[in-house]
Order: C-alpha cells, then structure tokens, then sequence
C-alpha cells in the first residue's frame, strides 16, 4: 500500500533507512553471510523522508505491537478484544491508515 501526501505537510527523516532512501535486504536463508539486496525503502517509497504524521503513527504502531507482545496476546487474539479484523491489526501495527477508522 503506498501512502500519499500533499507538498505542503512537513517532513522528517524516514525510520526505516534514516534517509539513505534504500533498505539492505538479506537473500540467504536467516541472513547469514550471504548476498545482499539494495532495494528502495517501502517506507519512505524510496524518498527518505515521510510526514510527521505518518512517523506518529509508525511510532504508535510499534507501541500498540510491543504491548500486545508483553502481553502475550497474537495478532488474532489482540484484533478479537479489540473488535477488528487481524489485517486491520497488523496495518495499524505497521503505521498504516486504517480504512474507516478504529471503532470506539
């Protein structure tokens, strides 16, 4: 899914490449000593840079995700007591809109 944004909202360097725009991709099995791929990042779509409220959200994902692993609940589990679907979840986890919202 890629995310658009207008020129006008602010930027900040991308978490995911720390701006270098590319993502080292490791192609052996478990990434050990093996060859590597330079691919553009999929966070940033390459640009190195997103929105401020688009890191606030990432930032939020990864807090909602390392709460529901404390916790000890899977994606399934956590999207049941929540009342959404599991890909709704893991898109919030992610820093992804999700579509219509969360319920309340």
């Amino acid at each position: 899914m890629t995310v658009t944004y207008t020129e006008s909202q602010p930027k900040v360097t991308c978490p995911s490449c720390q701006g270098r725009r590319v993502q080292v991709i490791a192609t052996s099995p478990l990434g050990l000593l093996g060859p590597t791929r330079r691919l553009p990042c999929v966070t940033c779509d390459g640009t190195g840079k997103i929105t401020m409220e688009f890191l606030q959200r990432i930032l939020h994902g990864r807090y909602v995700r390392a709460h529901r692993i404390k916790a000890g609940r899977s994606v399934e589990d956590e999207a049941l007591r929540l009342g959404i679907k599991p890909r709704e979840l893991t898109d919030l986890e992610n820093g992804l809109p999700i579509e219509g919202g969360l319920p309340l």
